[in-house]
């Protein structure tokens, strides 16, 4: 097919748009003209796709403001969420208005706060959490202490909220200063049905997000790739360098999309079941076998104990931590351990390396979502691995963590609570 002047120009202003759409910038539209050739055919089926896209994202984004918006602008009622220690997680202004708190006080610091020294000694706030636990929800009453220290009586109400797989994650908390007469019960009753409703929401946002992505970010690759096959080495150096620039950016999209998917993902997996770890890290080490073998590893366990949990995730925790052990290694022969200790109520793993290590001031960072200590270029990535691992480990009532030093490996650790 012979190219014109004119629809290499065409051409050239088409991959510039693509690659700013690979970066998640949607501010220029694919050009037309009034030929209503190939090239317009494509421009067009581009933009009718962008313009799916935003307006989808658009209805996502008002989502969430809904449920900001219902949670902090509510006067009359201090609402907060609370995780399943007890730690303040949110306030809205009735909070700030009941209590005299802040939110910058309050967020961070246990609840209990909020009691008097008598029921705090007798362990009146676990037993509320406790209650809530054990029944679903739990309601009480008596004095709690506003920032000046000043009591008050007040009408509380627990509520546990649970994960796809009926796994606490937290609880929200409800209290009204009962001095002043409770008018608007019912509204209260509305108002936590919404909440619970813009909860559920708020749980499909990373899920919807990245899965109405999908379609789109196919399309558009699909035509990026056909402007590769059609048109490279038809154009100038300029416009083939653009196209693989352009295919290597929606690669790169769909490696991150299918990332978030897996990340938001992890609460809507299947129910618990009993996990041979020795079995499950041999499959693993056949699923890694390319990259064992290429690199040299040294992969050994112990004899590791029966846990309860999802094996898939418990599968992936594994694997990306093993895999990121041979991905950061030095100039040394990869050399990981996997070792385990056990105590009343809950199992502890250990992965260990020889690899690069990290500095202390990284720990936290490394297991935040798109966090990243390195260059793309010099180690491949998205930067959620770790955060998937962080949010399979809370799933399963556990904690990670991170012990290194730069150029003397590194050790992950955590833990995996004991159900029956």
């Amino acid at each position: 097919m012979a190219v014109n002047d004119n629809d290499k120009m065409r051409l050239n202003q088409l991959l510039d748009v693509l690659l700013k759409y690979t970066m998640m910038d949607f501010s220029h539209k694919a050009p037309l003209t009034d030929k209503g050739d190939e090239i317009d055919a494509i421009s067009a089926g581009i933009n009718a796709l962008v313009e799916e896209l935003e307006y989808r994202i658009q209805k996502l984004k008002e989502s969430e403001e809904r449920f900001r918006v219902l949670i902090e602008d509510v006067k009359d009622y201090a609402i907060f969420l609370i995780d399943p220690q007890g730690i303040v997680m949110s306030w809205n202004k009735g909070a700030e208005n009941i209590y005299g708190h802040a939110a910058s006080e309050i967020i961070g610091n246990h609840f209990s706060i909020f009691y008097t020294k008598e029921e705090v000694k007798r362990g009146e706030p676990e037993h509320n959490l406790e209650m809530a636990t054990k029944n679903g929800r739990f309601e009480a009453e008596g004095w709690r202490r506003k920032k000046s220290d000043k009591l008050f009586w007040v009408d509380v109400s627990f509520t546990a909220l649970y994960d796809s797989s009926g796994v606490i994650k937290g609880f929200s908390k409800v209290t009204k200063d009962t001095t002043v007469r409770k008018a608007n019960e019912d509204a209260l009753k509305d108002k936590r049905e919404e909440l619970a409703r813009s909860n559920s929401e708020l749980e499909q946002f990373a899920y919807v997000a990245s899965h109405d992505l999908q379609e789109p970010l196919r399309m558009v690759t699909s035509y990026v790739q056909l402007l590769a096959k059609r048109y490279k080495g038809k154009l100038d150096q300029d416009a083939d360098d653009f196209i693989a620039f352009a295919v290597d950016g929606s690669n790169r999209m769909r490696t991150l999309i299918n990332s978030l998917l897996e990340y938001s993902r992890v609460n809507r997996e299947k129910p618990f079941e009993k996990i041979d770890l020795n079995i499950l890290l041999s499959d693993i080490k056949k699923n890694l076998d390319n990259q064992i073998e290429e690199n040299e590893v040294k992969l050994a366990w112990g004899n590791l104990p029966l846990i309860v949990g999802d094996p898939i995730l418990i599968g992936q925790l594994f694997q990306n931590l093993i895999s990121n052990a041979i991905k950061f290694k030095s100039d040394k022969k990869p050399d990981i351990l996997i070792e385990s200790t056990t105590t009343e109520s809950e199992f502890q793993f250990s992965v260990k390396d020889n690899g690069i290590g990290m500095q202390q001031e990284y720990f936290e960072k490394i297991f935040v979502i798109f966090q990243r200590l390195h260059s793309k270029e010099k180690y491949p990535g998205t930067g959620i691995g770790l955060a998937i691992c962080k949010k399979i480990v809370e799933r399963h009532g556990g904690k990670i963590w991170v012990e290194s030093k730069p150029d003397e490996g590194s050790v992950f650790r955590f833990t995996i609570k004991k159900y029956k």
